[in-house]
């Protein structure tokens, strides 16, 4: 937490090491009192202007057709599923990964066609999950394990380092924790898994790629 320290968080001045600052040190509107982004909020500016929406410089994928999508509304909400697959990205450094078994936040946010949030799901720092550490933290790899779903039916989360064309990320959920969205989706659907100091990694599907939208599954590929 240096980096917090050694900036002046809450003067409305956006420096080096801060993704934000709204001009206090308030959590609750946007940019928190730590000036690190809340969970799904975009800010922009200096003082920061924040509101719920999808980020505007997220890293893509370099084969958007490979990164699938699947939302599926269960007879159950226990049926409930969420599978997010993000390929062949651009590149992601294992410094990009934070400190998810300590401090790092990972917030995995869906926004449909008005930018509303209809998703979002948080795989917090720290924790035990089933008796074990959450999260596995490797030299070119986190994984984020809960077979229980208790963080907002988040089961599954690797991002996984790698040069241009090769990073990696994966999302799954299921169960009744996930957040229950309303189907059919209004299109087009984005998809970010953000930090909290902002980086991002996202992907969007539009009427083009998406191929099933209907009152109980939401499936297809990214357009961009």
């Amino acid at each position: 937490m240096t980096r917090l320290l050694t900036s002046t968080c809450g003067d409305g001045v956006v420096e080096p090491g801060e993704p934000c600052d709204d001009g206090n040190r308030v959590d609750g509107d946007g940019c928190d009192a730590n000036c690190l982004l809340e969970p799904c909020v975009s800010c922009t500016g200096g003082p920061s202007s924040c509101a719920v929406g999808p980020r505007p410089s997220c890293l893509v994928s370099l084969k958007p057709e490979r990164s699938k999508l699947a939302v599926v509304q269960g007879a159950t909400d226990e049926q409930d599923k969420f599978v997010w697959k993000w390929r062949e990205g651009e590149a992601i450094d294992a410094s990009d990964f934070g400190h998810p078994a300590t401090l790092t936040h990972y917030d995995l946010c869906v926004y449909d066609g008005t930018d509303a949030l209809t998703m979002p799901m948080t795989a917090l720092p720290n924790g035990t999950c089933n008796g074990k550490p959450c999260w596995t933290v490797q030299p070119t790899r986190i994984i984020f394990r809960d077979r229980d779903a208790s963080s907002d039916g988040l089961i599954r989360l690797l991002v996984k380092a790698g040069q241009t064309g090769a990073a990696k990320i994966a999302v799954k959920g299921k169960g009744a924790s996930l957040p229950d969205p309303t189907h059919p989706f209004a299109l087009p659907i984005t998809v970010q898994l953000q930090r909290r100091t902002g980086e991002c990694w996202g992907a969007t599907y539009t009427e083009t790629t998406v191929t099933r939208n209907t009152s109980d599954l939401l499936k297809g590929n990214a357009t961009f």
